[in-house]
């Protein structure tokens, strides 16, 4: 790995946490406006939790980046200095965990009344979705019964005027009384 030595000591590594104090500025502002005006459509929630995840992301790298470059500058820079950037290093990194505690909070929590509004919603589209299920299913045996019903008085029709093909296939006593 091969570190920079330009003469400015000190001055990646404070753009560094310049850049990592940004990211966990704009994760604070992101959850903040979360827990501000609670999403309920369920699209713009996906929407605000994927820009919360990428501050998230932009946030490590940038902490990573700030660990490399002082491992870097460690050889160019005075011992204090180095003292210094690491405490400013580490108070970042523990409020970028605050922050990252907060922002799951956030996207974890939903009221009662959220929840029981979500409850009511779900259980009158199933409610509806049931009747109309069930009206269906009426439908069709009401169907059903009547072309078993138009069979049956087929069936009895041509049972009783003999017009089922048959040769004489009745009661020979009724065939008698018939004559």
């Amino acid at each position: 790995m091969e570190c920079r030595n330009d003469g400015l000591e000190g001055v990646e590594v404070e753009e560094q946490l310049l850049q990592f104090q940004q990211a966990v500025d704009d994760l604070r502002d992101a959850v903040r406006q979360l827990a501000a005006s609670p999403l309920t459509n369920s699209q713009d929630r996906q929407k605000h939790i994927f820009q919360i995840n990428k501050l998230k992301q932009e946030a490590t790298v940038c902490m990573r980046s700030l660990a490399l470059e002082l491992r870097c500058s460690s050889s160019v820079l005075s011992p204090e200095a180095i003292s210094r950037l690491v405490r400013r290093q580490q108070l970042l990194q523990q409020q970028f965990k605050e922050v990252s505690a907060e922002c799951e909070a956030q996207l974890l929590s939903v009221s009662k009344d959220e929840l029981l509004q979500r409850y009511t919603g779900a259980h009158e589209e199933l409610q509806e979705a049931t009747d109309v299920c069930a009206q269906q299913q009426r439908q069709q045996l009401i169907t059903l019964g009547d072309e078993i019903q138009d069979q049956t008085e087929f069936g009895a029709d041509t049972a009783a005027g003999g017009s089922d093909g048959r040769d004489g296939g009745g009661d020979p006593a009724e065939a008698a009384t018939a004559e």
